[in-house]
């Protein structure tokens, strides 16, 4: 098996370019994308912009009205992640309880975001990250998270942004969401079945 790389990014907070510029610098090598939540309207429209990636997303205590859980589990490479946003765990005083979760369901991976601190550990076969927030850290730079899997294990780290002092670009509104992109993704999405079907029937 040749190495796989999944790119891990939490609390946005309404910032879709830094998203974006994460995205275009890993687009190519990365087959995994994964938001930990307080971000969803961005991680949502990225996932439409970029539809032909796999991206994952769970809620953070800020997506209000979310329909996302608050954790996920994922198959990836051969190996089990846990994803939580954290808020619920009690992540800013302790990870303890996070590690327990992980632990419950079998997980090799933990990660989770909410504390807005970049942190990457191991204990006692349980790889753990939070990448940090990507757009309002409380410590050092804004930072996203690496996990690169190959034949000789797991391998995680942290990565800075230069955000250059820049103006943003918020995720549009709700209704924009709503009303103008989820319909033409799945117009998008339908009108790409129907090539496949026609494909297999030529």
């Amino acid at each position: 098996m040749g190495a796989l790389r999944a790119v891990v990014f939490s609390d946005s907070h309404g910032n879709y370019d830094v998203l974006e510029k994460i995205m275009e610098r890993h687009v190519e090598d990365a087959e995994l994308f994964i938001h930990l939540g307080d971000g969803e309207r961005e991680a949502e429209l990225l996932s439409y912009v970029y539809n032909n990636k796999k991206m994952l997303f769970v809620a953070g205590n800020c997506d209000w009205g979310s329909e996302k859980p608050g954790y996920d589990l994922a198959d990836f490479a051969g190996k089990k992640i846990f994803m939580t946003h954290g808020a619920d765990l009690g992540v800013k005083y302790s990870i303890g309880p996070a590690v327990s979760e992980a632990r419950k369901f079998g997980a090799d991976i933990l990660l989770y975001g909410h504390t807005h601190i970049a942190y990457v550990g191991y204990e006692d076969g349980l790889y753990i990250m939070n990448p940090g927030s990507c757009a309002r850290p409380r410590e050092g730079a804004p930072s996203y998270g690496v996990i690169d899997i190959t034949n000789a294990g797991i391998h995680m780290h942290t990565v800075e942004i230069y955000t250059g002092g820049k103006g943003r670009r918020k995720a549009p509104p709700d209704f924009f969401m709503k009303s103008v992109l989820k319909p033409l993704h799945k117009a998008y999405s339908e009108k790409e079945n129907e090539k496949e079907r026609n494909s297999y029937g030529a």
